[in-house]
Parts: C-alpha cells; sequence; structure tokens
C-alpha cells in the first residue's frame, strides 16, 4: 500500500489544535511490531497514528463506544 498524503493534514490539524503532553505506552512486543510495520508501510510516524486515533476517539462516537465496547469484552 503506498504512502498517503492524508497522515500530513491530520498531523497538522492535531498539532494546530492543542500543544502536547508526553505521554508513555506500553504495548506487547507483537502489538509494537503491528504499529512499526504499519507505520513504515504508510511513510507515517507512530506518533502521528496514535494522535490520529485519539483524534477519532474524539470526534466520532461510534469509533468511541466500539473502543469501550473491545474494553469490556474482554
Amino acid at each position: 500500500m503506498p504512502p498517503r498524503n492524508k497522515s500530513k493534514q491530520v498531523e497538522t490539524e492535531i498539532e494546530i489544535k492543542r500543544e502536547t503532553v508526553r505521554f508513555t505506552l506500553d504495548l506487547d512486543p507483537e502489538q509494537h511490531r503491528f504499529l512499526k510495520l504499519y507505520s513504515l508501510e504508510n511513510g507515517v510516524k507512530a506518533s502521528v497514528i496514535l494522535r490520529a486515533l485519539v483524534y477519532l476517539l474524539e470526534v466520532d462516537e461510534t469509533i468511541a463506544n466500539r473502543v469501550i465496547d473491545e474494553i469490556f469484552a474482554e
């Protein structure tokens, strides 16, 4: 899959909105590998992907509900 230019737009919109605060996230090795490969395949930094995911949680109630459902399904 070729890199997408839209990620730069998401990164810019997210960074314009807010100043940043450092957040540490521990991932298991499989999740870390997936995130790194996904970021490389799409030409986007992993931090940009995670910011976009948090942004989607903020603006998309369907996604936010799916995340909560996944958490409590375990």
